[in-house]
């Protein structure tokens, strides 16, 4: 499967697709080689990796409108990222925010979250704006667990930074059936 690596301000990431979509994605590590690619990446690949590049250079991008293979995922996980997909830069959305949003009552939130946690396109699909209904964060890690220069409230970057805390507001999911639109707050300092 082709695939290439990249660098970012964080770190080095990695992207993989094929000809049906994305198929993976891997968030910066610093331990992982740069500049292999097993083919040289189209421009539409390209087009993903600046972008990724912006935004961990702090320039908020939107990942929604990308090609994902959701044919690698079980119906339920991929139903669960399709919604994830509704969360915009800048807002959050909580685990039972998206068990709502999907038809299931709060209580499947633990559910919701063991499928953010399969997520193969992390940061491109924002596990990172869902929350607890504390307005915790959690369940977040990277590689080798949990990422600690991304931790903290007033670091960039982490969790917080790309997933600002409570407010207003709701986008539309998409690419999502028989789902409710999960509610969203946006960031109030």
């Amino acid at each position: 499967m082709p695939h290439a690596t990249f660098t970012t301000p964080l770190g080095t990431c990695a992207i993989a697709w094929h000809d049906a979509g994305l198929t993976r994605f891997l968030l910066p590590d610093p331990e992982r080689p740069t500049g292999t690619a097993v083919v040289e990446p189209p421009a539409w690949i390209s087009q993903i990796i600046e972008s990724v590049q912006r935004h961990l250079a702090g320039d908020p991008q939107d990942f929604a409108q990308l090609p994902y293979d959701f044919t690698r995922v079980p119906d339920f996980v991929r139903s669960v990222l399709q919604a994830t997909l509704g969360i915009k830069p800048g807002r959050t959305a909580t685990y039972g925010d998206l068990a709502e949003a999907l038809g299931l009552t709060a209580a499947a939130a633990r559910a919701v979250g063991s499928a953010l946690g399969t997520n193969p396109w992390p940061l491109l699909i924002p596990c990172h704006r869902v929350i607890a209904a504390s307005g915790g964060m959690t369940g977040f890690s990277g590689p080798g667990g949990d990422f600690l220069p991304w931790k903290g409230p007033n670091c960039w970057p982490n969790k917080a930074s790309f997933l600002p805390r409570r407010g207003g507001g709701s986008e539309s999911p998409r690419n999502t059936r028989n789902t409710r639109k999960p509610k969203t707050r946006r960031h109030t300092p």
